[in-house]
């Protein structure tokens, strides 16, 4: 089964938010790098996208380039 390398993730949904998906996709081998998209962009949700293994956080309105930087993962 094919797995992503790289997943952006809405942090505020309907349903399930993007902190639970993120926990579920840690638990996948190898885990994706983790990208959180969100109009929220406050010291804290910062700090709680850092502690859910989030390698980038990145503040919506989006433009191509701000998606294609945070993608670009720090080592590559």
């Amino acid at each position: 089964m094919l797995r992503p390398a790289t997943v952006l993730l809405n942090l505020w949904m309907p349903k399930i938010d993007g902190f639970a998906v993120a926990a579920a996709l840690s638990r996948t081998s190898p885990p994706p790098y983790l990208v959180a998209m969100s109009a929220v962009d406050d010291h804290a949700t910062r700090a709680r996208t850092r502690e859910a293994g989030f390698g980038a956080h990145i503040r919506k309105p989006l433009s191509i380039e701000t998606i294609v930087k945070a993608v670009k993962r720090p080592h590559c």
